[in-house]
């Protein structure tokens, strides 16, 4: 499916599924767009993101399989950015049409365009939980990581505020309903416990430029951020799509769990 054809079918199924569309930029003939849907009695804010790497179509094709299931709860808000990079999925590669990682570029001076129009979009957005879709093409199967609010500053009231269990556990659990939960030791130069990454803390805390969209978005915008990998040449499509959707949707019962 080329890159139009999948953004056409992300607007048509986005606004049956009552979510808002708009376009915060645009890259060469590609716009850049975002959905939301706010009800006005929403317990929680929960943000979703995939297509920041071009070679990684699942996430895409998970947001689109969830918009078209309509499986999006009344009593919560959502916010989708559903194609990131929309020039590299469109080219098959990781990076953008400059040769960028985008998941390397946002900071206090974002490095891409993806990026700058990204968090000029972000602005001050505030959200419970986010979840960013990723593929991992050297993975054996699926696998998480998390960074949760024992990450932030000690003054930041997010400490506190959303001091709650960790549900990475229950969120694997979900995803091995349709996926093996990759089970090395090390992934990616960093320890792995099951399927489990909690990058090290000072890794984390130093990086201050050209960082990944998860770090960014623990920083200024959620408290709680996961990123899932599935395995993109070890399993078919239909069965990384099911894992995001799954995660997802074990993520939002957890988090209303501990807000309600």
């Amino acid at each position: 499916m080329r890159v139009k054809e999948l953004s056409d079918r992300l607007v048509d199924a986005a606004r049956r599924a009552r979510f808002q569309v708009e376009y915060y930029g645009k890259r060469e003939d590609h716009s850049l767009m975002a959905f939301h849907r706010v009800p006005e009695d929403a317990k929680a804010s929960v943000y979703l993101s995939a297509g920041v790497h071009g070679d990684e179509p699942a996430g895409p094709m998970a947001l689109l399989d969830l918009l078209r299931k309509k499986a999006f709860r009344d009593d919560v808000a959502y916010y989708l950015v559903p194609l990131v990079n929309p020039l590299g999925l469109e080219a098959k590669t990781r990076e953008n049409d400059k040769g960028q990682d985008v998941n390397r570029s946002y900071g206090p001076t974002p490095s891409t365009p993806e990026a700058v129009a990204h968090q000029a979009w972000l602005k001050d957005r505030q959200f419970d939980l986010a979840i960013c879709l990723h593929e991992d093409f050297e993975a054996t199967g699926f696998y998480l990581y998390e960074l949760a609010p024992e990450r932030l500053p000690k003054d930041d009231p997010r400490r506190t505020s959303h001091a709650f269990p960790s549900p990475a556990r229950d969120l694997l659990a979900a995803g091995a309903e349709h996926l093996p939960i990759d089970l090395s030791e090390e992934i990616d130069g960093f320890p792995a416990d099951k399927g489990l990454m909690r990058p090290p803390e000072e890794r984390t805390e130093t990086w201050t430029e050209d960082l990944p969209e998860a770090i960014q978005l623990l920083r200024h915008h959620a408290p709680w951020c996961f990123t899932t990998e599935t395995p993109s040449t070890a399993a078919n499509i239909v069965d990384r799509v099911a894992c995001h959707g799954a995660v997802i949707q074990a993520g939002v019962n957890w988090l209303l769990h501990h807000v309600s």
